[in-house]
């Protein structure tokens, strides 16, 4: 399309050519910007010849980034191709505007998986879009919270609820039998609480077996 400028990811077998045919003339810069957790990050730009582009260009930019997790470990690379030169945006904004993309999509996952929006359950096409906006409204709630429980990293939906709203334990009701399903350290600790209570009532009780959940 004409106007239109991209940034997507470059495969390794696309840009370990090109960096290993340029690896005297490209210039590694320090960044701030982080990858693999890596503080002491770098980045850097090269022309990438591609035939046939439209508007009879002859070439795209890469722009690389590279860091180490730890001084061991070998040197990690990541590469994104762009139609944009560097005077319109550099290569530090390249990288951080194709993350806001990847970011987004972690957003969707986190609305599939964290409030099961994998499917709707309504037949009729304006209730599941009441739905859908109902779940959105409480997602961007949830995402606040988030927010305020975790205000420098953030957290996922299933994090957030199990900051704001645990679940010390479940009644389940089977074969005409209720029991109290929970986990093994809320056992112990209930366990422990009877012990003191039976002692310090005399009373004489053998406790079953637990049916706790790992």
């Amino acid at each position: 399309m004409n106007n239109v400028n991209f940034v997507i990811a470059l495969k390794e077998n696309s840009w370990r050519p090109l960096l290993e045919k340029n690896k005297y003339s490209i210039k590694w810069e320090k960044t701030k910007l982080k990858f693999f957790d890596c503080d002491n990050c770098q980045i850097a730009s090269s022309p990438y010849l591609v035939s046939d582009l439209y508007g009879g260009r002859s070439y795209l930019r890469v722009v690389f980034i590279r860091g180490k997790k730890s001084n061991e470990d070998p040197i990690n690379y990541y590469a994104m191709v762009t139609s944009m030169s560097e005077m319109e945006m550099k290569d530090d904004k390249i990288i951080e505007f194709y993350r806001d993309r990847s970011n987004a999509e972690n957003y969707i996952k986190d609305m599939k998986y964290g409030l099961d929006f994998k499917h709707f359950s309504c037949r009729k096409l304006n209730k599941n879009r009441a739905w859908g906006i109902m779940g959105v409204f409480a997602y961007n709630l949830l995402r606040y919270a988030a927010w305020k429980l975790f205000p420098s990293t953030g957290c996922f939906i299933q994090t957030t609820r199990k900051k704001m709203v645990f679940l010390a334990c479940e009644v389940v009701s089977h074969a005409r039998v209720t029991k109290l399903r929970f986990s093994k350290n809320f056992y112990k600790e209930v366990h422990r609480l009877e012990n003191i209570f039976i002692r310090s009532n005399g009373i004489i009780l053998r406790s079953p077996e637990p049916n706790a959940s790992g």
